[in-house]
């Protein structure tokens, strides 16, 4: 019998070791959980803002809960020309940002970000990110920084709220115009105006106080979210002007942290923000549309002539921040290749 009793229990601590191992595993697989803070480039309160929101939602749905993102506001945490190293110094885990505003630290950011006047949907844009080579280029690009570059997110065309008649590429001449730095900036210097670098957040209170004579800043339906009409009383449209891609990007070590499957998650999130942010937007742009008569708003078309103009303008540009690094370079012939492959380009 007691020998019995030995084995019984011999046989039950067997069972209770196994089962704590077991118990440990699985909670240490569980276990694992991260929250990132990411700031944005879009003031809260806004639609853009409000998409990036779900967006994060959507994360920690499809992780189940292991990575829960707190989304930040423009300049909350730091100033929006300093997420970068932010984001590279993990002070900031995530960024979605404009990679325009990093030019000054690696030119190939500049054509990354936003080669103006060089394609004509968001669509278009979206194919050389991820048919023609523009993703890894980013990837590279942002690597340097201790980043890792998820994906593009794009909103469609920008208009142009104006305080005057602008009816030509004449008629930017003197015109203080808030824009990005980089090809946008050069660009509109190139043909006579004043570019001002400032955060979407300002540009309301310069166009009231004169600070400013013009934006380049949103798409028609943002900038009447804005309430841009109120103190610009026209805007060109159909934007032609530019079509930015901003970024979702993740400290490289903690992107490195991530199971492969949550990675593929995240990166499939990014594309669905995407295409959630340029659906959104239009509805929205359709909108101000519809509204823009009532509201006092004069919308400019400028004829396909001037906008050739802008366009051979815009060309000479690109080439001028494409010899400037030798990343840059390879921007800028993979944006060459692409838009001859779709036949914006001879």
């Amino acid at each position: 019998m007691p020998q019995e009793i030995s084995l019984w229990r011999n046989e039950m601590n067997i069972k209770t070791v196994l089962l704590m191992a077991s118990a440990l595993c699985t909670s240490g697989a569980m276990a694992f959980s991260d929250t990132w803070k990411m700031q944005t480039l879009w003031p809260d309160g806004s639609t853009n803002q409000a998409i990036i929101e779900e967006f994060a939602t959507n994360v920690e749905t499809a992780t189940e809960g292991e990575i829960k993102i707190d989304v930040y506001g423009v300049g909350t945490v730091v100033p929006f020309t300093e997420t970068l190293q932010a984001v590279g110094r993990g002070i900031l885990q995530a960024q979605h940002s404009g990679s325009v505003y990093f030019a000054g630290q690696e030119p190939a950011l500049a054509l990354i970000g936003e080669i103006s006047g060089a394609y004509e949907n968001p669509q278009q844009l979206t194919g050389w990110f991820y048919e023609g080579g523009g993703l890894e280029l980013a990837r590279e690009a942002y690597a340097q920084f201790n980043i890792f570059y998820v994906g593009p997110v794009l909103w469609g065309m920008e208009s142009n709220p104006t305080k005057r008649l602008v009816e030509g590429v004449d008629d930017l001449k003197g015109l203080k115009i808030r824009t990005t730095q980089g090809v946008a900036s050069e660009l509109m210097a190139s043909l006579g105006a004043s570019p001002v670098s400032m955060a979407g957040s300002e540009v309301f209170s310069a166009l009231d106080k004169g600070v400013i004579d013009a934006a380049d800043w949103g798409t028609l339906g943002m900038n009447a979210q804005l309430g841009l009409h109120q103190v610009a009383k026209y805007e060109l449209y159909p934007g032609f002007f530019q079509m930015p891609a901003a970024d979702l990007a993740v400290n490289l070590d903690t992107w490195n942290k991530l199971s492969l499957e949550n990675q593929n998650k995240i990166e499939a999130a990014v594309r669905d923000l995407n295409h959630s942010m340029i659906s959104q937007l239009g509805t929205l742009d359709e909108e101000a549309i519809a509204t823009a008569e009532e509201e006092g708003l004069i919308l400019v078309d400028w004829p396909q002539e001037e906008r050739a103009k802008f366009r051979e303008a815009a060309s000479k540009i690109w080439a001028n921040w494409g010899a400037k690094s030798e990343l840059a370079e390879r921007v800028y012939e993979s944006h060459m290749d692409y838009l001859r492959k779709i036949g914006l380009l001879d």
